[in-house]
């Protein structure tokens, strides 16, 4: 499926520029650094631990796979945006960093990653981009590749959250998306019921005024039936 935050990156200019512009200035700092904060305390409710292979998908320009790095965690970043990749090498480092596994070039619905092949998957700033069957894909593909479990920001909506993003709108305190894909945490825990996994631990990123929600995910533990 292709929507756009598929498309939007994939040209260079956009990717030279697009940490630069959302998290070199002081408020882009601090939120960026309380967005990495939380998607690390979810490996923890996951009680996947420094030395565990992980996934950063979307990796973007590596900014949630330099923190894994400096916390102990061999990882890998997959995007779909090459030039966001590239952009991971020049701003943090990564072909250098211990510990770094890679960067590949890869779709979210459609993971180049064997069955069960990492410790854990991390998904940041993306689910509010996509509709609900390709977040039902994507949700689906992370569970595949990881053998403990996943780690999603999404987009959780209640109606102070919707009012208050109305008026950054309007304000033009952030660029209105043309496509947002907001859930209410009681959908979000359906999601990923529907997909046999179940939510285990939560954080969010500033308390009630937070749009966006961590939530740590593991697969069912099915129960053997009585014989």
């Amino acid at each position: 499926m292709t929507y756009s935050a598929k498309t939007a990156y994939q040209d260079d200019s956009i990717a030279d520029v697009y940490e630069q512009r959302r998290f070199r200035n002081w408020s882009g700092r601090v939120g960026g650094d309380l967005e990495k904060t939380r998607m690390l305390a979810g490996l923890k409710h996951l009680g996947v631990g420094p030395h565990s292979v992980v996934v950063d998908v979307p990796a973007g320009t590596g900014r949630l796979t330099s923190a894994a790095l400096e916390h102990g965690y061999y990882a890998i970043g997959v995007d779909v945006s090459p030039a966001m990749l590239r952009q991971g090498f020049v701003l943090h480092g990564l072909d250098t960093a211990a510990g770094f596994v890679g960067a590949i070039t890869g779709d979210i619905e459609n993971l180049p990653l064997a069955n069960g092949s990492v410790d854990a998957v991390m998904s940041l700033r993306l689910m509010g981009h996509l509709p609900s069957d390709a977040k039902e894909r994507a949700l689906r593909e992370m569970l595949r590749v990881a053998r403990v479990g996943i780690v999603v920001m999404f987009a959780r909506r209640t109606p102070l959250l919707r009012v208050k993003r109305e008026a950054m709108w309007r304000l033009g305190m952030r660029p209105q998306a043309l496509h947002w894909y907001d859930e209410t945490d009681r959908d979000i825990r359906a999601l990923v019921s529907s997909v046999g996994a179940e939510v285990v631990g939560h954080e969010d990123l500033l308390g009630p005024f937070a749009e966006s929600r961590m939530y740590a995910i593991r697969p069912k533990v099915k129960t053997a039936c009585a014989s």
